[in-house]
């Protein structure tokens, strides 16, 4: 008995020894942390952006499919053209409430998610913050390249 809680004991201790040893400890640096985050918003600000572009582009075609699809009549006094179709209706309000904003927003959305990831995505990639410590000195480095 007393060979098999030494046995388990041993193989417990066998199983936990690697996760130990290669257990290192990985500071980041906040300004590029807070850059790689701002690139990850950005980023989904840019996607979200051209989601609503294509969804407001689909929107616009088919309302515009079903407007010409309906049966228009021509009033010989005003000129103006008239329909009793319902769907047609519910297309140019489609059109108008849901199509064209959404083209609208996703565009500004995309223009600025892909301009503003750049930009945080330059600063992350420039700057370099690092602790030196040397025989005789030790300090913090800051560099920026242009």
């Amino acid at each position: 008995m007393k060979k098999i809680i030494i046995l388990c004991s041993f193989m417990l201790l066998c199983m936990q020894l690697p996760t130990y040893s290669q257990y290192k400890e990985v500071t980041i640096d906040p300004a590029k942390q807070y850059a790689a985050n701002k690139v990850a918003q950005f980023g989904k600000l840019k996607r979200t952006g051209f989601t609503m572009l294509g969804v407001g582009g689909a929107v616009t075609i088919v309302s515009i499919v079903v407007i010409a699809r309906a049966d228009w009549y021509e009033d010989p006094y005003t000129g103006t053209y008239t329909t009793d179709d319902v769907s047609a209706a519910y297309a140019i309000l489609g059109t108008v409430y849901v199509g064209v904003p959404l083209i609208i927003g996703g565009t500004v959305l995309s223009i600025i998610g892909n301009y503003k990831e750049k930009s945080y995505m330059r600063k992350f990639e420039n700057l370099d913050v690092s602790y030196f410590k040397m025989e005789d000195a030790h300090g913090l480095r800051l560099a920026y390249s242009f």
